[in-house]
């Protein structure tokens, strides 16, 4: 019976032990996680900015300071990409801008994205589902139902939306 009661106490005592005993916190690497795993810390502006390129969503145009046009059709406007580079660089496919490589900052406390090409400045509003920008002053080829072309200069309007 000794024998019994002894094996009774070292079992409840074995349980209160591992009842009492309670894993610690892991400890993160990163003091900028201080959640550890179970609290990643947020996305930021420029990780949502770069993570995937930017294709154009519509354009539209204003002719002369007067005439707006919504929804015009570029050729290959379909194509158009932008896609932004962690260092502030990044690369333009088609696009009011053109092509080739510009450089990026964000302005207005990470609500716009100022994209220079060329010693030139393009502001775009920015949201991290959104670029909205403006271009003065580009000269464009209008074609009209007849084939006719005449050259304007237009201030075009261009919307992006980050690929999925």
């Amino acid at each position: 019976m000794k024998l019994l009661n002894k094996s009774l106490v070292f079992v409840l005592l074995g349980m209160l032990v591992f009842a009492a005993c309670k894993k610690d916190d892991a400890i993160s690497p990163n003091p900028n996680n201080p959640g550890g795993n179970n609290n990643p810390p947020d996305t930021t502006n420029t990780q949502y900015l770069t993570m995937k390129p930017w294709k154009v969503r519509k354009t539209r145009m204003l002719e002369n300071g007067t005439t707006d046009t919504v929804n015009v059709t570029i050729t290959g406007q379909e194509n158009f990409r932008l896609t932004f580079m962690a260092d502030g660089t990044g690369v333009a496919i088609g696009t009011i801008l053109g092509g080739g490589s510009f450089t990026w900052a964000f302005g207005s406390n990470e609500t716009q994205v100022i994209l220079t090409k060329s010693g030139a400045p393009t502001t775009y509003k920015y949201t991290k589902t959104s670029l909205q920008g403006a271009t003065p002053n580009v000269p464009i080829a209008i074609i009209d139902e007849n084939g006719n072309t005449r050259q304007i200069i237009a201030t075009m309007f261009e919307e992006f939306e980050r690929l999925p």
